[in-house]
């Protein structure tokens, strides 16, 4: 649980790579979040 959080609050775009990809790889950092059931605040 604590490494998917690290990895959310240091995700970052990769530049040389398509912005469809980078939005699909937050978008599957958030849904494991979601299936582990962790809350994040909205100060997070």
């Amino acid at each position: 649980m604590r490494y998917l959080q690290q990895r959310l609050f240091t995700f970052c775009m990769n530049e040389g790579e398509l912005f469809r990809y980078n939005i699909s790889q937050f978008i599957t950092l958030l849904n494991g979040l979601k299936n582990i059931k962790v809350q994040i605040d909205d100060e997070d």
